[in-house]
């Protein structure tokens, strides 16, 4: 039977959103340094801090392996400690591997398994825990414990780690936990536990993230005051981006107006080309018809000249033809005289 049970505080983003809400709170509330518990493998939206450029930060994780490939990766960052260490009331504690090495940890598998039915124990080993105040203490100097921090717990129970952190937690501005939405066996894992031992160090819930198990999510919270300053920002921001938005308006409004002025004259424009072409082109077919008339008339001209000039050849032929006949008829007078003066 699965223990968890729905809580009445809602999610506000998901986790992918989580990168974004780093970016705002660090721009509003600026951070010299980081502790980040459960490290991991360094990936995921959890460390989208990991490209900013502090003065500090310590890693820790409960498996040396994976501490190993921490500071393989991040070996050339200057200020960073990576710790492998198992993190939350000082003793000695079962720690317990399971299948899904992210899950190993102080949790009994058994629990574990009412989140993740598939979930396998492979191995369990005694451990040494401390408290994150002695580990903090033992990487850091008075003066850079006296520095602002941020705390990231990524691991369960957060609640029992963050109650033996009063030194941790006395300088930190903004916490980030992960925790269990709902009713669950898992002691210290609640966000009803991790918010009353914030509450006591003067840290106030502001956001809780959405994970892609709907009982798992991460906690979110400022210190006093900060939440009241981020509000206040947040309004500056939106009067700005409101002026921005009146501004930017006006400016397309005006630039509208001047390409439709613009607009109306390049039409006009194009009306009187149209009109002189239209006119050009009447021009031209008038002059093209009173062309093609005169041609006509020249056509009708030259039809009639040739028609004269043929008429006068065939005069011409015919008074030729007379010319002849008549030149024999006065050939044929001269023989007859010629033949009667020989017979006088």
């Amino acid at each position: 039977m699965n223990a968890v049970m729905p809580h009445p505080v809602p999610f506000h983003a998901d986790i992918e959103t989580l990168p974004l809400v780093f970016e705002v709170l660090r721009h509003a509330l600026p951070l010299q340094r980081i502790v980040h518990v459960g490290a991991g493998l360094g990936t995921g939206p959890v460390h989208a801090w990991r490209s900013w450029n502090l003065a500090g930060a310590i890693l820790i994780d409960a498996q040396e392996d994976r501490v190993a490939k921490l500071q393989a990766q991040f070996r050339d960052r200057e200020g960073w400690a990576f710790v492998a260490a198992a993190v939350g009331k000082a003793g000695e504690q079962l720690f317990y591997h399971v299948s899904n090495p992210d899950e190993s940890g102080l949790v009994a598998p058994q629990d574990l398994q009412r989140l993740w039915p598939n979930l396998k124990h492979t191995e369990q080993t005694l451990r040494s825990v401390q408290s994150l105040d002695d580990l903090v203490a033992g990487v850091w100097s008075q003066e850079a414990q006296n520095k602002d921090a941020w705390l990231i717990i990524d691991t369960l129970p957060a609640a029992a780690i963050l109650k033996d952190a009063a030194n941790v937690l006395a300088r930190c501005s903004v916490v980030v936990a992960r925790l269990i939405v709902g009713e669950t066996a898992i002691e210290d894992a609640r966000f009803d536990d991790v918010d009353q031992v914030l509450n006591a160090y003067g840290l106030r819930h502001s956001l809780l993230i959405a994970t892609h198990h709907p009982a798992i999510g991460y906690g979110l919270w400022l210190r006093d005051g900060q939440q009241e300053h981020l509000e206040t920002l947040a309004r500056e921001r939106a009067a700005l981006e409101e002026a921005h938005r009146k501004a930017l308006a006006q400016e397309r409004a005006a630039m509208q107006q001047a390409q439709d002025e613009a607009l109306v004259k390049l039409r006009q424009e194009l009306d009187r080309k149209e009109a002189q072409i239209a006119a050009l082109q009447q021009v031209q077919e008038e002059t093209l018809a009173k062309i093609r008339q005169d041609l006509k008339q020249k056509e009708e001209q030259l039809a009639a000249l040739q028609q004269q000039l043929a008429e006068r050849d065939a005069r011409l032929a015919l008074m030729e033809q007379e010319i002849i006949r008549a030149e024999a008829q006065i050939d044929l007078i001269k023989d007859l005289v010629l033949r009667d003066g020989q017979t006088l």
